[in-house]
C-alpha cells in the first residue's frame, strides 16, 4: 500500500495461477477461440459466395437480394439479444456454439458481402472470359482465380470479424 504506483519487490506466481484456476479461464479462452475461428470461417467462406455471385452474374432479384443484405447491416446486433435469446431457448441452442456462431455469423455477412462485392467489381471481366474459354466452370473461377484475387478484401473483413466476435462480451 505505500507503493501504489510501482511494480511489486516480490513477485507471487501462485496467485495468478490461483486466479486463472478459479475464475475458469482456461475454458472461457478455449471457448472463445472455438467461437471466433468457426464464425471467422463461416463468415469468409458464406460471404466469398455471396460477393460473387453478386458482383458477377446479373439475375432478377438481385437488387432484391443486395437491398436485402444493406437491411441487415443496419440492424444492430445487440438490439436482436432478447428476441436471439428466446429464438436459442426454443430450438434448443441455448448454451451451445452455434447459440454465438450463428448470430455472429448473420450480422457479420452484410458487412462482408459488401465488401468483397465492392473488390471483386474492380477486377476486369476478361480473366473470367479467359477462364471460361479455355474451360474452367464457375466453381473453377471462383475457387482457383477470384477468391485468391480477392485476399486482400477477405483480410479486412478477417481482421473487422474478428475483431466483433472476439471483443463481444454481450452475448
Amino acid at each position: 500500500y505505500s507503493r501504489p504506483f510501482l511494480l511489486p519487490t516480490v513477485w507471487k506466481w501462485d496467485n495468478l495461477v490461483r486466479a486463472w484456476k478459479v475464475s475458469g479461464m482456461g475454458l472461457s479462452l478455449w471457448n472463445s477461440t472455438v467461437v471466433t475461428v468457426l464464425s471467422l470461417v463461416l463468415t469468409l467462406i458464406l460471404g466469398a459466395l455471396a460477393a460473387f455471385v453478386l458482383a458477377r452474374f446479373e439475375f432478377k432479384l438481385k437488387a432484391f437480394f443486395t437491398g436485402l443484405f444493406l437491411l441487415g447491416m443496419l440492424i444492430p446486433i445487440h438490439s436482436t439479444l432478447v428476441p436471439l435469446f428466446i429464438i436459442m431457448k426454443k430450438v434448443g441452442l441455448l448454451n451451445t456454439y452455434g447459440a454465438l456462431i450463428l448470430p455472429y455469423v448473420a450480422f457479420e455477412l452484410p458487412l462482408a458481402i459488401f465488401v468483397v462485392a465492392a473488390y471483386l467489381v474492380s477486377i476486369p471481366k476478361e480473366i473470367e472470359e479467359a477462364a471460361l474459354i479455355d474451360g474452367t466452370g464457375y466453381w473453377g473461377i471462383f475457387f482457383r482465380m477470384m477468391l485468391p484475387l480477392s485476399l486482400p478484401a477477405l483480410s479486412t473483413v478477417a481482421i473487422l470479424g474478428f475483431l466483433r466476435f472476439w471483443n463481444d462480451f454481450a452475448f
